[in-house]
């Protein structure tokens, strides 16, 4: 089931593979927790005889969260919903608590990008702070 022979998997592992499977109507061929601050796993799944890549998100234990996970869930089907490009959510798990959404091709980061128009189109939208020549950090509550 991941792609470690003869894992199996356990705690909170365990219950995200049994809740895949049951919830999404599928098999999971294969399974790995990713190693981070917020609790996060990929799986491939056997659904109608066709592999298909999910992620799966759970809460964060080290901080008190703004939004609940519910809420990052809700807000990522709603711009589905109205053709915004996400990941298509599949389900909410209880225990633990996480959600599943599809896997989609990419990078983690920038690297692929040289600093010529795509950078400065990745940043276009940034204003620095009042009296700042530096754009405030990504996820700053403050705008400029």
């Amino acid at each position: 089931m991941t792609d470690q022979p003869g894992d199996v998997p356990s705690g909170s592992d365990a219950l995200v593979v049994a809740w895949l499977e049951s919830s999404l109507d599928a098999k999971v061929v294969s399974w790995q927790r990713q190693p981070r601050w917020r609790p996060m796993w990929f799986a491939e799944l056997d659904r109608d005889d066709a592999l298909e890549r999910v992620v799966v998100r759970g809460e964060r234990s080290d901080t008190p969260l703004v939004f609940p996970l519910e809420h990052e869930m809700l807000f990522q089907q709603l711009l589905d919903e109205h053709g915004i490009p996400v990941p298509k959510v599949h389900g909410w798990c209880d225990q633990p608590r996480a959600y599943a959404m599809a896997a989609v091709p990419g990078r983690p980061d920038f690297a692929e990008f040289q600093p010529t128009s795509e950078r400065r189109s990745s940043t276009s939208m940034c204003r620095p702070w009042p009296g700042s020549t530096a754009c405030p950090s990504v996820g700053s509550s403050r705008r400029g």
